[in-house]
């Protein structure tokens, strides 16, 4: 099975708080997507991989790894673009965020070998909070979090089922939080596949702080 990667760092991350796109804000000595594409490039079983960037940062790239790709106007539109650069032969991809450094080889493996049974499937991590649903600052009810997961990425699938999803969300205006939402609304299965809690999204300044916190213990 070929099996491709599409890393998405085309946000422009207002909450980060920085004039610089996201994913290109610098974590220890290196822009925050290079960390999860360099899991990726040393993985020997990822075949290929789309970088999608910003219009402004495309042409700043150039290397015989990786293809470089610009985003979008939205994170689905830039998903749409990595997965037309693709090659046609490509089976299977993973869809991962840039915004996430700490992926690493064991989560990818654990996604791939869920891909070789042709199953969609995405990382995720039992959620530990207790949950509770409110109505104007009030709360209603505690919700019974043993069933719940928080989504991460990479989430992995066969091409032609997410470029399907894709197609569907396209036609219908529909905007989802994350790729599974796409490929759910086709009446696809989608698999959780145990992520890692220090799989964690940059989201804000204190997530960066954490992650600059993580990066100097590991």
């Amino acid at each position: 099975m070929k099996c491709g990667a599409v890393i998405v760092a085309a946000g422009r991350g207002e909450r980060l708080k920085s004039q610089k796109p996201k994913a290109f804000v610098a974590l220890g000595d290196s822009p925050l997507f290079q960390y999860s594409l360099d899991v990726f490039l040393t993985h020997p079983k990822i075949s290929e991989i789309v970088l999608v960037v910003p219009a402004e940062e495309a042409a700043s790239f150039s290397n015989p790894h990786y293809k470089t790709v610009k985003g979008g106007k939205t994170r689905q539109e830039s998903v749409r673009c990595g997965l037309a650069a693709l090659s046609p032969d490509c089976e299977a991809v993973l869809v991962h965020d840039a915004a996430r450094p700490f992926v690493n080889a064991a989560i990818l493996d654990r996604l791939i070998m869920s891909l070789v049974q042709k199953k969609s499937c995405i990382a995720a991590w039992p959620v530990s909070d207790t949950l509770k649903a409110s109505q104007e600052g009030v709360i209603t009810h505690t919700i019974d979090r043993s069933s719940l997961w928080a989504a991460q990425t990479p989430q992995a699938f066969p091409t032609a089922i997410l470029k399907k999803a894709l197609e569907k969300a396209a036609k219908e205006n529909f905007v989802g939080t994350d790729d599974a939402s796409l490929v759910e609304r086709l009446g696809e299965k989608v698999y959780l596949v145990m992520g890692d809690a220090k799989n964690i999204k940059i989201t804000t300044p204190e997530d960066l702080a954490l992650a600059t916190s993580l990066l100097k213990k590991s």
